[in-house]
């Protein structure tokens, strides 16, 4: 009989996002997270790429007690909540 092991969450940190909603999203379909899975968003949410409000309404959506964070720091300590 095979032991079975329940599956660890995962914690994805992310970093410098810039407003680059596409790639995002790409590295998120990489990742294959799961509902229990974490996002950390470690700052430099927006600025530079061409999607900086889409990648705010998108973290703004994730914050759901225990499944995602975000730190704010560099470009984003400017600016107010979404």
């Amino acid at each position: 009989m095979q032991p079975t092991c329940a599956r660890q969450p995962k914690r994805l940190l992310i970093g410098d996002i810039h407003g680059c909603f596409r790639e995002l999203q790409d590295l998120l379909d990489e990742a294959g997270l799961a509902e229990s899975d974490e996002i950390i968003a470690l700052g430099d949410i927006v600025d530079r790429g061409p999607d900086s409000v889409r990648v705010l309404d998108f973290v703004a959506g994730l914050e759901l007690p225990g499944n995602a964070h975000r730190d704010r720091s560099g470009h984003d300590g400017d600016r107010e909540d979404p």
